[in-house]
């Protein structure tokens, strides 16, 4: 395998280690049931959400030696890990790699991909390609993608992420089947961060910036988000940002988001008033009174690796 083409180094997640998606799941598990996947897939949704995870479990389902009765693989025949240890032959990855900032996927890596989709799978199953991000080939490269998909070789699955429609190449898109991901819900990344060993206060936090976006909550740092908050009230010596409450008990930040409803402004500003500390000359009373939970707001913007 050359380095266009790379095998996935990264440990396999199921259909039963996915989080939310559950649409997304029920679509794929339904068609590789009865033997009616498409050959082409495009994924579309926010990043982190869980698009190279259900590609990575869908893999492990198509590969696996050993079906579990739900579909899913089993985790522990020779193919699932083969995934695990990053070796499987029949589990590809292309990602950007020209030396051009942002990086591009380049038209060699694609042609390194038709190269090894003109043999058989090596271990006999399905062989399972990944693109990510779809929006980073070139002109080109999107050219020469085309080919594989109006004449895919059997036994070939080939999966496509991006996060709109409108940056892939409509003769692309036309030829794949789309599939969206929505965000995850506030209360599931919090419970997952929790999991991972966050600090409620902590989980709070970094699900409240995430956006909905897993990835996004892993990559985020509560204490480098503590110590800039200090910072900054070191260096300005200014009353405390509007959106945010200092809990005094383990120093942590989370977001005081309120949902805004008609005449709900006032009340936004008592509870302002009331995260941020007594009120300066002529401030209305502080109070809490109408502000929402950060995981009702996340929720409001939930959808679906």
């Amino acid at each position: 395998m050359t380095k266009e083409v790379t095998t996935q180094a990264t440990s396999p997640l199921f259909f039963r280690d996915i989080l939310g998606q559950e649409r997304v799941l029920g679509y794929l598990k339904a068609a590789f049931n009865r033997g009616r996947l498409a050959h082409a897939y495009l994924f579309l949704g926010p990043e982190g959400v869980g698009k190279e995870s259900v590609a990575r479990a869908l893999a492990a389902a198509l590969n696996c030696a050993d079906l579990r009765e739900d579909g899913d693989a089993c985790g522990v025949c020779p193919s699932c890990k083969r995934l695990a240890a990053g070796t499987h032959p029949d589990f590809l990855v292309i990602r950007p790699t020209s030396k051009e900032r942002p990086p591009k996927i380049v038209i060699d890596q694609i042609r390194e991909l038709r190269r090894v989709t003109a043999y058989p799978p090596v271990a006999g199953g399905w062989r399972v390609t990944l693109i990510k991000p779809g929006e980073d080939m070139r002109d080109d490269t999107a050219n020469a993608l085309l080919k594989t998909l109006e004449e895919p070789p059997p036994q070939h699955l080939l999966i496509l992420t991006a996060g709109v429609e409108a940056d892939i190449f409509p003769t692309v898109v036309s030829r794949c089947q789309k599939l969206a991901f929505t965000p995850l819900p506030y209360p599931l990344i919090t419970a997952e961060l929790q999991r991972r060993g966050l600090s409620p206060s902590q989980a709070a936090l970094l699900a409240a910036l995430s956006g909905g976006s897993l990835g996004r909550a892993l990559a985020l740092e509560p204490e480098d988000l503590l110590r800039q908050r200090k910072k900054r009230n070191r260096s300005g010596g200014e009353k405390r940002e509007e959106g945010w409450e200092e809990e005094r008990g383990d120093r942590q930040l989370y977001p005081v988001i309120p949902t805004l409803v008609p005449g709900s402004f006032a009340v936004i500003l008592r509870g302002a008033g009331a995260a941020f500390g007594p009120p300066g000359p002529g401030s209305g009373t502080p109070g809490r009174g109408g502000l929402e939970s950060p995981g009702r707001l996340a929720g409001q913007t939930s959808r679906p690796e």
